[in-house]
């Protein structure tokens, strides 16, 4: 069947091409981002033995400018001072720079991107903001997937890059939740065609501001442990697990501004 929500969004003679950019548009118009956030963020970092996974521990602060400027600053405390400064254009791809603890400062760009952030499973272009124009989206249909152990009815997204910046994937698989077009999760393709990894939504928050904004609380990326099986695995060997507490919103977060200037770093 075809949700109520599918009937509003799109047409009958849509193509799946249409859908596809039509579901993405309307995801990114609603703009669920609060204008400005305070948080502490833990990432485990497991490689082989959970029994030795690293611990990160940072401050982030983000603050949203205008519908197509948004800042962060997250500073690891633990184990070594790190801070990754991130200014997010919604149309043209970010600007990124790193204070290193040796207190160097470079800038990421291009396929300095595709590296992993301070040896996890994450990389700058996963955590980057899309420019939805530099990419194609078919609509692969509704499916039910398990989201934080809950069952979510989720629209299934193709995306392809075809221009901007070299992506790490030949393609990625985003489903969106249907009731709020909230997206938790990302299957991904290396550029070989195979399967090389995927990022879930492990746990979901409401919380309120100005309005009440729902927020990835905790997320997981973990590599495929098995790239021929040709399809994505949970992986159970290399993984990351980030997640955010202590989060304050809006006019509780309190953000000097000077942070954000890469001159601060």
């Amino acid at each position: 069947g075809v949700s109520a929500q599918s009937v509003k969004l799109f047409n009958p003679a849509d193509t799946d091409l249409e859908k596809g950019r039509k579901i993405m548009m309307a995801a990114d118009a609603l703009g669920m981002d609060p204008k400005a956030m305070v948080g502490e963020t833990a990432m485990m970092i497991v490689k082989g033995d959970p029994g030795n996974a690293v611990i990160k521990r940072s401050k982030t602060h983000r603050k949203k400018y205008s519908d197509i400027l948004t800042k962060t600053l997250s500073e690891t405390v633990y184990p070594s001072r790190i801070k990754i400064l991130t200014h997010s254009y919604s149309n043209r791809s970010d600007d990124i720079w790193i204070k290193l603890s040796s207190g160097s400062t470079k800038r990421i760009s291009g396929s300095g991107k595709q590296g992993y952030i301070q040896n996890s499973h994450f990389t700058y272009e996963d955590m980057e903001s899309k420019d939805l124009d530099d990419y194609r989206f078919r609509y692969l249909g509704e499916v039910t997937i398990k989201v934080a152990g809950v069952a979510m009815p989720c629209y299934q997204v193709e995306s392809i890059k075809m221009m901007g910046e070299e992506s790490r994937y030949s393609r990625t698989h985003i489903y969106l939740r249907i009731e709020d077009l909230f997206m938790v999760r990302t299957d991904m393709w290396d550029q070989n065609g195979n399967p090389h990894k995927t990022l879930r939504v492990l746990a979901i928050s409401k919380l309120r501001g100005r309005t009440e904004y729902t927020i990835a609380t905790k997320l997981g990326v973990s590599l495929v442990d098995d790239p021929r099986t040709k399809r994505i695995d949970e992986g159970r060997d290399q993984y990351t697990i980030m997640e955010m507490t202590e989060i304050k919103v809006d006019d509780a977060a309190q953000i000097d501004d000077s942070l954000f200037r890469k001159e601060s770093l």
